[in-house]
């Protein structure tokens, strides 16, 4: 057929049941073919010649217009009478997809260089028809066979709706799963692919517990029994439990430095097991005279050292805080972040200079300030409701530091408290002794002999000497000894006839208390006060009777009352803790050493209540409306100072042709006397008589003396002999400057001290 000849085509177009089975995919095998016949004719009408010829057949979804879906060009198809025939896909494979939407399509077929042929529709075939049915509702028999559709044939290109039928299978390949439930009797594999985690690697060691996986598989590992942090039990309680606590550990007992010593000072503290370490501080006060010659170190528990200052530090005193602000020279404290901090700590101090080979400073005090996570305890920032029973322990166990604070119920003294050394009473049941004295007494002074007990539940408190001896001098008469430190109010009561009656109350040997009836008839003496007593200190109560009549005895009344005794004592435990030192508030408490009511530094009270007083003038006038045996005051001793008595003197009615007057000193170890007048009385100095100065006003007389009391005592100045009055008294300015004018009939006792170490 030449080129230039003209074509009519006439298509009859056969959709094989091959042909949609393939697009369908059904369950039995069919041809994936589409035949399509039709004849060509010349422009003449009649039939091309017989030949090969190069077809091209397009798919279109449209009847005219739009591009073709599908196209296999280029195809030889004999012709022969002027027909042909083509399997559709023979040589391009048709696409299933194209045909799976049901939408019509159309066939164009273009011969050789020819305008391509009207298009002509596709229609169905038997086969066709035949997977058509396995959608078809109304068809009951559906696809009703077995194997004839494999699996490699099944593939979806949206959702697969079973209408709430499940899929049983051995075996489920799928790509991806998306589901609200999936249940499992077993999960074969190492699950990284499902969890996005690689498969776990290493294991935790002893004693831990896995928390978690990193992104790298890793095992993430912590101790099983971990303490609750303080502040993820606030958070979780909201805010009414936590178990983080600040406790501070000190030793404020000055160690002296010895001078020029390779072993220098050291001083302990031992720190009970109360948790885990947040933050640590240590603080520090030394003085000596060349900080710059000395090495201070601090040891741990673990016998780990850190030094604080090496030949570093200028000046005489140091007060410093470790880590924060000052670093360690060496050793790092914040290491001990989570650790228990229990045990010994020591703070080392060296001096390598020489000066004088005694003391040089010491270890004034220091502390060990902790921040802890408890694993002991738990705070309650709330009221605390119980509904059932407080249950406490029962048994007589230790009170040591690790228990400070624990309670216990017992039956003989209720409910009571461990301090941290000893089991103290908590409940207002009375822990007392009360008792007095069998003994007659006599004229003069004589000590309170507690043989006669009324009362004790302390006997875990205090021991009480049974003396009986009620006109002894001898000051270990009647002592009452205190195994339990802590506050306890002192209590005593004598009722008795005419006469002076005096009392006196010692704390290891130095007054705390005084008080007199003067001259008068049945009549009530009474003393009330709280006192701080050291484990060992002592107590005993001296009276004094000038009349004769017995301060002890059956009983005695008065505004109709009978006492049980002429005279009784009673000491009750109050705690460990009763009033706090409030400095500036004008009341000299336990522990302060003055206060002179207000917060000055510069005056002889400092604003921390320390006494600036190196030495002084202690004097006091003993009135002729009094009688001799009487305690005039004390000079107050100082925390690590001793009292040091320099000289005596004696002014006002004390002259040469007149009787004496004496005036002794006692406490911290000491024990002297000295007089002045007309008579010898005996003493430990004679002065020389008072001279006059102004008519009846006679001026001072003084002895030089070298007493060193003990270390903190105060010392108790009494007047204790008189023998007659002349209307004299002290008029005159003492050797420091300071003047008195007394009033007629009177002597006044003048002591100067200095505070030394």
């Amino acid at each position: 057929m030449e080129c230039t000849t003209r074509l009519r085509g006439t298509l009859y177009t056969f959709i094989t049941v091959a042909a949609l089975a393939a697009l369908a995919t059904p369950a039995f095998a069919a041809p994936s073919t589409v035949l399509v016949q039709g004849t060509v004719s010349s422009s003449g009408g009649g039939p091309v010649t017989d030949g090969s010829y190069a077809f091209a057949f397009n798919i279109y979804d449209s009847v005219k217009g739009g591009q073709a879906q599908w196209t296999e060009a280029g195809v030889p198809v004999a012709v022969s009478g002027g027909r042909f025939q083509h399997a559709l896909g023979s040589l391009k494979a048709l696409p299933a997809p194209l045909f799976a939407t049901g939408k019509p399509l159309w066939l164009g077929v273009t011969l050789g260089a020819e305008p391509e042929l009207p298009r002509q529709p596709l229609h169905a075939v038997p086969w066709a028809l035949r997977a058509i049915t396995a959608n078809s509702a109304t068809f009951a028999q559906g696809i009703n066979c077995t194997g004839c559709v494999p699996m490699a044939a099944l593939k979806f290109d949206g959702d697969l709706d079973l209408g709430g039928n499940a899929i049983k299978a051995k075996l489920a390949v799928l790509g991806s799963v998306t589901a609200g439930t999936v249940s499992a009797q077993s999960l074969a594999g190492d699950g990284s692919k499902i969890t996005g985690i690689p498969k776990p690697q290493g294991k935790c060691a002893k004693g831990e517990a896995v928390v978690g996986i990193d992104a790298t598989g890793k095992l993430l590992c912590e101790k099983v029994a971990q303490p609750i942090p303080g502040g993820a039990l606030s958070q979780v309680s909201g805010g009414l439990l936590s178990n983080q606590f600040t406790d501070t550990f000190s030793s404020d007992k000055a160690v002296p430095i010895p001078d020029n010593n390779p072993i220098g000072a050291a001083s302990t503290i031992v720190v009970p097991d109360i948790g885990l370490v947040d933050s640590l501080t240590i603080k520090i006060h030394v003085t000596n005279s060349n900080l710059q010659q000395t090495t201070i170190t601090l040891f741990d528990p673990a016998n780990a050292k850190y030094v604080l200052a090496d030949k570093s530090v200028k000046g005489t005193t140091v007060k410093a805080s470790f880590p924060v602000p000052n670093k360690p020279i060496s050793g790092d404290l914040n290491s001990w972040k989570g650790k228990n901090p229990k045990g010994k700590w020591i703070l080392k101090v060296v001096d390598q200079a020489f000066k004088n080979n005694t003391s040089d400073g010491a270890i004034q005090g220091w502390s060990v300030e902790l921040h802890t996570t408890s694993t002991k305890k738990v705070q309650v920032n709330g009221d605390l409701v119980v509904n059932g029973k407080l249950q406490l322990p029962s048994k007589d166990g230790p009170c040591d530091a690790d228990r400070r604070g624990a309670m216990r119920f017992l039956v003989e003294v209720g409910l009571e408290i461990c301090d941290g050394v000893n089991w103290v009473a908590a409940l207002p049941k009375p822990v007392f002794w009360q008792g007095g004295c069998s003994a007659s007494g006599s004229n003069g002074w004589r000590y309170f002999c507690t043989d006669l007990t009324t009362y004790n539940t302390a006997g875990k408190y205090l021991t009480v000497a049974p003396t009986k001896s009620g006109t002894s001098t001898s000051n270990k008469t009647g002592r009452i000894t205190f195994k339990i430190p802590g506050y306890y109010r002192v209590d005593m009561h004598s009722h008795g006839g005419s006469g002076t009656r005096t009392f006196e109350m010692y704390r290891s040997g130095s007054v705390f208390g005084t008080g007199s009836t003067g001259s008068v008839g049945n009549s009530s003496l009474a003393f009330s006060r709280v006192v701080r007593f050291s484990k060992g200190d002592w107590f005993n109560l001296r009276l004094y009777n000038n009349s004769g009549s017995s301060w002890n005895g059956g009983t005695a009344s008065a505004k109709f009352t009978t006492y049980p005794r002429h005279a009784w004592l009673r000491v009750t435990y109050i705690g460990r803790d009763w009033k706090p030192a409030v400095c500036g508030d004008g009341q000299p408490d336990e522990g302060e050493e003055c206060d002179d009511g207000n917060k000055k530094d510069d005056d002889n009270c400092t604003n921390k209540c320390v006494s600036n007083i190196t030495s002084g003038v202690w004097s006091e006038v003993a009135p002729s409306s009094k009688n001799p045996t009487i305690l005039l005051g004390t000079i107050p001793g100082k925390p690590g100072k001793k009292i040091k008595v320099v000289k005596l003197g004696i002014c006002g009615d004390s002259r040469n042709s007149s009787g004496s007057n004496r005036f002794k000193i006692s406490g911290g170890g000491l024990g002297f006397s000295w007089y002045a007048g007309q008579n010898n009385p005996g003493g430990t100095y004679k002065l020389s008589p008072t001279t006059s100065k102004n008519g009846s006003g006679y001026g001072f007389t003084y002895k030089t003396v070298n007493h060193i009391g003990q270390a903190g005592a105060s010392l108790a100045v009494h007047w204790d002999y008189h023998y007659d009055w002349d209307g004299l008294y002290c008029h005159d300015t003492d050797s420091e400057g300071n003047s008195y004018k007394d009033t007629p009939s009177s002597v006044r006792a003048w002591v100067k001290y200095e505070y030394v170490n």
